[in-house]
């Protein structure tokens, strides 16, 4: 069972198919809905009622489509009505994680992101304390969700207020039939576990991986792919974000870059795409300015994340995460910079 703490939330009160004057909409997302027309599939889940302080990351959520065909996803918004700090969600086959959709402990199904990303696919992400945020691509670009799958997701839910937040979440989703798809995409992301942000100054940390010799191993060639979306993570303390290009002819080349605030949507479509080809890696650099008094290191709650997700139409999905430790890189702008030590990890699609 999920918290105690999260009151009304449960598998019962489900919207499959749905379309928007069935989901409860806000304006936001029935003006999306009279330009775009009606989502193909859509759901909300029971609304919430999140006490004043509590905190939680331990709880799972699913949705089974009952999809008897492949879908490609073209489009996917998300909505909430805040209280919803961050999400990830993954598709998988509808056995994994078997169990009654709505809300469930994740520890009781075993569920973890690295397990259900190699299980199935990444669906889409929230950007932090974000109440809409929108995952799309360019025309003729989606990515392919089995038959008979289903979306689970680990949820962060923060009320940092002092009164009690009603709230739900819930998906719109656009589809492209499969004649229409030009791009197929997969996922890219990479993680700087390695944080240890200083007290009372500005500081930047980088994590460059090498994602070449991968290609080279499996595919026997040079990677050429472009990248069609990017979606950065940070928290409260985080000040900017750079995703960047390493090595050959386009190495220190700019991919995207951003400087948005907390609650702000920061996912952003790449339109026209950008090319990798040329490079041989990602460099994630994450800028931080903490006024505190104390070092600050990767976590929920008071503490930082260094993320990004990117899809692109690689025939390997792409994935790296730090380890070991940072090494001095100088300063660069007035601020320390800090080098991690990257694990890169390719898999190959069918």
């Amino acid at each position: 069972m999920a918290s105690d703490k999260i009151r009304g939330v449960g598998g019962g009160s489900l919207l499959v198919l749905a379309v928007c004057a069935l989901t409860g909409c806000s304006s936001d997302s029935q003006d999306s809905a009279s330009e775009l027309g009606a989502p193909d599939l859509a759901y909300a889940f029971e609304r919430q009622s999140i006490e004043p302080g509590y905190e939680d990351d331990s709880t799972c959520m699913s949705w089974t489509l009952g999809n008897d065909e492949e879908l490609w996803v073209h489009r996917v918004d998300g909505f909430n009505d805040g209280g919803w700090h961050h999400s990830n969600w993954f598709f998988v086959d509808e056995d994994t994680y078997a169990g009654p959709d709505g809300a469930w402990s994740c520890d009781e199904r075993d569920f973890d992101t690295v397990k259900a990303g190699l299980a199935g696919g990444v669906f889409f992400a929230q950007s932090t304390q974000a109440k809409h945020d929108i995952q799309d691509f360019p025309e003729g670009a989606a990515f392919r969700i089995p038959p008979h799958s289903r979306v689970v997701g680990q949820i962060h839910l923060l009320n940092a207020s002092a009164a009690t937040i009603d709230t739900g979440f819930r998906f719109e989703v656009r589809t492209i039939p499969a004649e229409k798809v030009t791009e197929k995409l997969h996922p890219v992301s990479m993680t700087n576990l390695l944080l240890e942000i200083p007290p009372r100054s500005k500081s930047r940390f980088d994590l460059a991986c090498e994602f070449a010799p991968a290609f080279q191993e499996k595919l026997g060639e040079d990677p050429s792919f472009d990248i069609f979306y990017v979606l950065p993570h940070y928290h409260a303390l985080g000040s900017g974000l750079r995703l960047g290009l390493i090595g050959g002819e386009r190495d220190g080349e700019t991919v995207f870059e951003t400087r948005g605030g907390v609650g702000t949507p920061l996912g952003a479509k790449l339109d026209p795409p950008r090319h990798f080809d040329g490079a041989t890696g990602f460099k994630l650099s994450c800028e931080y300015d903490n006024p505190r008094d104390d070092t600050v290191g990767y976590g929920i709650g008071d503490q930082e994340m260094c993320v990004f997700l990117a899809f692109t139409n690689s025939p390997l999905t792409l994935a790296a995460t730090s380890l070991g430790t940072n090494k001095d890189g100088g300063m660069e702008a007035g601020m320390p910079v800090f080098d991690a030590p990257c694990v890169p990890v390719a898999v190959q699609q069918d």
